[in-house]
């Protein structure tokens, strides 16, 4: 048997030091053999021309070739044109040790690797005097048996550690594996307090005539730690108090590094800071506490913008902005903003709205942010027009990695005239509104569920009437196989329950159509038949169901082009909830082109009517950054 040694093959805490840690230690047998040097050489020389290279596997594996051509840094230089004949030596000379941890990685420990500079071995050539020149270099691998795993063990291992199936007798016997199950016991380790542990001995062992690699791992867990004090450096104009509130370290709990995620995650959602680095102490305190190390830059205390947006459904809209990020010394935001909306539009789905608010993080506990706003709103719609102006007082909860709510009490008052004609009304309200997100990306979502539910009773001071408003929007996507083909699904419901439709406000009301809705129809265009006009209903559902297909299997930016078809149907009814008693069903379909970038899907969609329902044009083109949902 071939002892593979190396006496420190794992770095402290599974780092990611451990693939070149073990690569090395394993590649040692190979510098015994007199490949040494890896970057010997400081002088240069010139080539005439750029030089050719190949790489040949014996027994032939394509799949094990292009692996091996990938990781080659002798093919990476090829592409540089280089003319350095010290620098492609050099770099050849590198390729030893480069593609040595590949064939580890895939399990072969038994290959044999030649490298022949114009066809003398690459681990032969002087390191004093290198050619002058080098044409070709022809790299051959003899790959050898796959080793699998005889013992595969890492312990001990923390209560509840769940180690990885591919580390297990039998399995394939690379690298990866073991440095994956190494992570995995450490990070159990960590999980449950024991923040110092380390590896503290292993023993590899190759047992060419078998073909099997033995590997064990001690780990040293340490005693279990407690959160000790936040050192918190770097602040400007935030007061370090008010930053331990809001990073919220349990200090004098149970060490947890998920605890230690989540007070960085506060700290960066509050948009105070520039960047957030935390750190461990390096040794724990003698009362078995770890002190942590905090150091932040701050953003610019105020910040000013501006945007634009164009959709043939709602115009033109454009946007301004002040933000004051840190208005007390404790994390107080202020935004005051001005938004026109609708603008091209012959004053139609016209809106021009005027809001200020105001944020404190952490208040009554670390994952809750206090709020205020006050807001004037003038809306020109289709079929209702009004001013508004509103006052609320809330928090928003930050239930979990993906679910988050508002809570909020406020006051509105309105100036509506509709088909009904000029009213005028004054509500209290309590709103709730929560938002769960388990989608893998907000713009281009390939799989996972959205929920928005959202609860608001009111009160009428003008009727003393109460009454409630309810909604929920529900998202799901799923990709099918890896075709690049999404299948996406919405559905949406909303109602008003305790009050007649006469004697609700008509802001208030359910319209449908445009790109929130169904597409094929302008922007809230479709309501109930009322009199001699239109009207809102009292209830809403809508649904929409889209194919996407992406070409990512294509080269340049045609793997950056997609292709959508969907179908969207609505109603719209008079009743408290929907149970499509009335004549108000509406449909629309369409086809759309995305282009993929950094920032999201570019989409461009044309959506035409399909129902009997009256409509006010033959379609509707839609364009924007983002899917539809």
């Amino acid at each position: 048997m071939r002892f593979i040694q190396g006496a420190n093959f794992l770095a402290q805490r599974a780092s990611t030091t451990l693939r070149s840690t073990w690569q090395s230690k394993l590649a040692g047998h190979w510098l015994r053999r007199g490949i040494h040097g890896l970057a010997f050489l400081g002088a240069t020389a010139s080539a005439a021309f750029a030089f050719d290279a190949s790489l040949k596997v014996s027994p032939a594996n394509e799949e094990l070739q292009d692996t091996l051509e990938a990781q080659s840094l002798t093919f990476l230089l090829t592409e540089q044109e280089t003319e350095n004949a010290s620098e492609i030596v050099s770099t050849a000379l590198a390729d030893y040790g480069k593609l040595l941890g590949a064939l580890y990685e895939q399990g072969y420990f038994g290959a044999v690797i030649s490298i022949k500079v114009d066809g003398r071995e690459a681990g032969n050539l002087s390191p004093v005097v290198p050619p002058t020149s080098v044409n070709r270099i022809v790299i051959d691998v003899q790959q050898g048996p796959q080793f699998k795993f005889g013992k595969a063990q890492v312990s001990p291992i923390a209560p509840g550690t769940v180690m990885p199936p591919e580390f297990a007798t039998g399995q394939i016997a690379g690298t990866p594996q073991i440095e994956n199950a190494v992570s995995t016991a450490v990070t159990g380790w960590r999980d449950v307090g024991h923040a110092k542990v380390e590896p503290s001995g292993q023993k590899i062992v190759a047992d060419h005539r078998r073909q099997t690699l033995d590997a064990e791992v001690q780990l040293a867990p340490g005693r279990q730690l407690k959160f000790g004090d936040l050192n918190v450096t770097g602040t400007e104009r935030m007061k370090p108090a008010r930053v331990q509130e809001i990073a919220g370290l349990p200090t004098g709990k149970v060490f947890s590094p998920k605890e230690l995620s989540d007070s960085a995650k506060r700290l960066r959602r509050t948009g105070i800071f520039q960047s957030v680095s935390v750190t461990e102490a390096d040794n724990a305190n003698p009362d078995g506490t770890l002190d942590i190390d905090l150091f932040v830059t701050e953003n610019k205390l105020h910040r000013f913008g501006f945007g634009g947006e164009l959709s043939t459904d709602r115009g033109l809209g454009v946007s301004t902005y002040w933000l004051h990020r840190n208005l007390f010394g404790g994390g107080e935001r202020l935004r005051v903003e001005l938004k026109f909306d609708g603008i091209s539009n012959d004053n139609v789905n016209r809106e021009d709205r005027f809001q200020v608010r105001f944020e404190r993080p952490a208040t009554f506990n670390p994952d809750i942010d206090f709020f205020t706003q006050f807001q004037l709103l003038r809306s020109r719609q289709e079929n209702y027009e009004g001013d508004f102006a509103s006052f609320e007082v809330g928090i928003r909860r930050y239930a979990g990695d993906d679910y988050i709510y508002n809570l909020g009490l406020g006051y509105r008052a309105g100036n509506v005239e509709d088909i009904r004609g000029k009213s005028t009304y004054h509500l209290v309200a309590v709103r709730y509104s929560g938002f769960l997100d388990k989608r893998d990306d907000q713009l281009a979502p390939t799989s996972g569920y959205y929920l928005n539910p959202e609860v608001t009773p009111f009160f009428l001071f003008d009727d003393s009437k109460f009454a409630l408003q309810s909604y929920v929007d529900a998202r799901f996507f799923q990709e099918l196989g890896d075709t690049g083909t999404v299948l996406a699904v919405r559905g949406q419901i909303g109602s008003i329950a305790g009050i007649s439709l006469d004697d609700t406000p008509g802001d208030l009301l359910y319209y449908s159509g445009g790109t929130n809705t169904v597409r094929g129809f302008s922007y809230l265009s479709v309501g109930i038949d009322y009199k001699d006009g239109l009207l809102g209903g009292r209830s809403f559902f809508a649904s929409s169901i889209e194919g996407r297909f992406r070409l990512k299997n294509k080269e340049g930016w045609m793997g950056d082009l997609g292709f959508v078809a969907f179908y969207d149907v609505g109603y719209v009814g008079s009743e408290s909830f929907p149970d499509g008693s009335n004549d108000t069903w509406h449909a629309g379909a369409g086809v759309g082109v995305r282009y993929y970038t950094s920032f999201g899907p570019i989409r461009f969609d044309v959506a035409v009517p399909v129902s009997e329902r009256k409509y006010d044009s033959d379609y509707q083109i839609y364009l924007g950054i983002g899917e539809a949902f």
